[in-house]
């Protein structure tokens, strides 16, 4: 059972500056082909993302297989080279910086990964996996100090002291994901991307791992950058919810008012498409799209949702929306589209 998430810690922020600010940030790639690999395309993976996040808030970011989530996450932690775009964190500018300026900055922006097995040094034991961080960015001189902490680290996340000497291959999928846990708390991070942390393990093991995020995050006030294409498990986890389609933001307000009140015809198709626990006590109309995702290579003109959108019009097809206000009673409700909450409207 996963625990109900709190949102004490993102209305006691305040008027405390964001911890991480993202503004029109692109991350496009090069396609190439023919003898002598020339471009012949541009793959727009990230075609210009604006979003904060708070101290000790977790931003749940969803959308389709292939809509730039992941890309997303690596280009924030620098582990992709930004095309254009803004990324400021805790006050200091990243999109430029050298990899030896950027080294400081790594303790404090940490990533857990999809593939827990892959993730990890198969020749490596956890010791080892564990101890190296801590090595490297020298906050632990001595082998003693490097393995107490190494150690604390594994009972922190739930696992015995003898797994220090295994190597990963003798772990289950979740206790992997625990080692990439421990992995990334080891430098006492303020920002963790969860990259779709959970998606690659079983129902039962997903609710340990996620109750086990929001207890370090309280204890921590870590903040959570979680990418995800399962909306139920955001839902818990999250005080916002971002949700992208082919490389941009569509929608983005806290996790209750998007559940609740989603204006947003791709946020409204995603939400209907949820299992319902007790189908028969709730009648739930499915809205289905039409069509493939177009591809990032050649992304439709005006809004790159218009070729799937019942609401359509010319001015979808010409002019690309902003993410503004969507409700003058909801300040933090935005909407990337040209005419929200179509359906309720009739069109």
């Amino acid at each position: 059972m996963i625990e109900p998430r709190s949102s004490a810690s993102a209305s006691e922020l305040g008027g405390q500056a964001p911890l991480l600010q993202v503004k029109d940030l692109k991350m496009h790639f090069a396609v190439r082909g023919g003898v002598f690999r020339r471009r012949v395309g541009t793959v727009h993976a990230v075609d210009g993302v604006t979003f904060s996040l708070n101290h000790g808030e977790t931003l749940g970011l969803v959308g389709e297989s292939g809509c730039g989530k992941s890309t997303l996450g690596r280009t924030v932690i620098r582990l992709n080279e930004p095309t254009a775009g803004s990324i400021v964190f805790g006050g200091t500018e990243l999109a430029h910086l050298s990899g030896r300026q950027l080294r400081p900055l790594r303790t404090q922006i940490q990533m857990i990964f999809q593939d827990p097995f892959s993730s990890l040094n198969p020749r490596n034991t956890v010791g080892a996996i564990l101890e190296g961080p801590l090595a490297l960015h020298g906050l632990a001189e001595s082998v003693a100090q490097r393995k107490k902490k190494v150690l604390e680290l594994l009972d922190k996340v739930g696992l015995p002291e003898d797994a220090y000497n295994k190597f990963p291959h003798e772990f289950s999928g979740g206790q992997r994901q625990r080692i990439g846990v421990a992995r990334a708390i080891s430098l006492s991070p303020s920002l963790v991307i969860c990259d779709e942390a959970v998606s690659a393990l079983d129902v039962s093991v997903q609710s340990q791992v996620l109750n086990l995020l929001l207890e370090l995050q309280r204890d921590m006030n870590l903040s959570y950058l979680f990418i995800s294409h399962d909306l139920a498990v955001v839902r818990h986890m999250s005080d916002r919810v971002a949700v992208m389609y082919l490389g941009r933001i569509v929608e983005l307000t806290d996790a209750d008012s998007i559940y609740e009140r989603a204006a947003h015809p791709y946020t409204q198709a995603l939400l209907s498409a949820i299992p319902e626990p007790t189908p028969e006590t709730r009648e739930k109309v499915r809205q289905t799209l039409h069509g493939d995702v177009p591809s990032p290579i050649s992304p439709p003109s005006g809004c790159h949702f218009h070729t799937r959108c019942p609401w359509a019009t010319d001015r979808c097809r010409k002019e690309s929306p902003v993410l503004r206000q969507y409700d003058q009673n909801e300040r933090e409700h935005q909407v990337a589209c040209h005419f929200p909450n179509a359906s309720a409207k009739g069109g």
